[in-house]
């Protein structure tokens, strides 16, 4: 039982301590310098990446821009 116990323990600490990946998308939402809500989504592919822009509540095109990433170290040097 005390083996079953600390292997558990191990485990639930091994799965926590991975940090989640970039690649996928990503979604924030803020306000603008004139108070407007706005919805920014970032999808990062494989050593590209684009974000776009919207206003929050009517989904209105803001802007958009991309480019290519890289993680140098424990830093992310982006290339837009």
């Amino acid at each position: 039982m005390k083996k079953t116990i600390t292997v558990f323990i191990f485990i639930c600490f091994s799965i926590t301590m991975h940090g989640q990946g970039l690649i996928g998308a990503w979604e924030s939402y803020t306000t603008s310098e004139q108070g407007e809500p706005l919805r920014s989504v970032v999808l990062f592919a494989d050593g590209y990446q684009v974000i776009s822009t919207y206003h929050a509540e009517t989904g209105k095109f803001i802007n958009s821009n991309g480019g290519t990433w890289k993680l140098d170290g424990d830093k992310m040097v982006e290339l837009v």
